[in-house]
């Protein structure tokens, strides 16, 4: 046994090495993978933002005509708040209500003047 020691130190220790070097570099790739996810999850939370802010906004407008409102599209709570289907990963919550009051404003506005233009008898949509 006493001849192989010195061969079975060396193995361990290049085994250790190996092991030690593998683990470094996956622990330095991880950083790249979440900063992958994140900008992943900023670009789906900009898009879902204005989505969103569409979609209320649209409903919105259509209901302040419906409801003979005047065009006034930053009254409603959904452009105050701005912040539904905001989660954390999404990033800075600003940037996400300021995406979503910019899908608002476009949905109020084909709400409320679609449905104007249809009650005239013309339609330019």
């Amino acid at each position: 046994m006493k001849k192989f020691y010195p061969y079975v130190m060396a193995f361990a220790l290049m085994s250790g090495c190996v092991v030690y070097g593998s683990a470094q570099t996956t622990q330095s790739r991880q950083p790249a993978v979440n900063v992958a996810f994140q900008g992943h999850a900023w670009e789906e939370g900009r898009k879902q933002a204005h989505e969103m802010g569409y979609q209320d906004g649209l409903n919105d407008g259509h209901h302040d005509f419906e409801t003979h409102h005047s065009f006034r599209p930053t009254h409603d709570d959904n452009y105050r708040h701005a912040d539904r289907g905001y989660v954390g990963n999404f990033g800075d919550k600003g940037r996400y209500q300021q995406d979503y009051r910019e899908g608002y404003e476009r949905g109020y506005d084909q709400g409320y003047h679609h449905w104007e233009h249809h009650e005239h008898g013309y339609d330019h949509n």
